[in-house]
């Protein structure tokens, strides 16, 4: 209990020295640079060291999206630590357009997959390959 309490008081005081920082320095945290699952983020006219980016990967699904230059970050540092959270900060126009109940990733060539009650939607400007020993298809 004591550890669950511990990191609790440490997560907390940093996003709120985060927050605090944010509401003085009024500027975007942004990644400059990235190297594989690692980035570099501007924060108060300075560059950090690549810190780890990271994404949710379970038990019941694990996907990967490669970090972008120019991405709003989420970076917590402590001391000499650091890390980037994986941005869910969305463009108001994207976030008033989503649904709770559905999924959906678009790609930045305009392919688009949405996924809502046990229906998968594939919309592709291109082809759309799928790679397989055999399929079914049930209609």
């Amino acid at each position: 209990m004591a550890k669950n309490g511990l990191l609790h008081f440490v997560v907390r005081n940093t996003f709120e020295s985060f927050m605090v920082k944010q509401a003085i320095f009024k500027e975007h945290l942004l990644i400059v640079e990235v190297k594989k699952s690692s980035v570099k983020v501007r924060y108060n006219n300075t560059i950090g060291d690549f810190v780890p980016y990271t994404q949710v990967h379970n038990q019941f699904k694990a996907s990967y999206s490669p970090p972008t230059i120019g991405e709003t970050a989420l970076y917590l540092k402590m001391g000499r630590f650091g890390l980037v959270l994986g941005t869910s900060i969305l463009p108001q126009e994207v976030e008033d357009s989503q649904k709770e109940d559905t999924q959906i990733i678009k790609y930045k060539d305009g392919t688009t997959t949405t996924y809502c009650d046990e229906v998968l939607k594939v919309l592709s400007l291109k082809d759309l390959v799928i790679a397989c020993e055999t399929a079914t298809l049930k209609a």
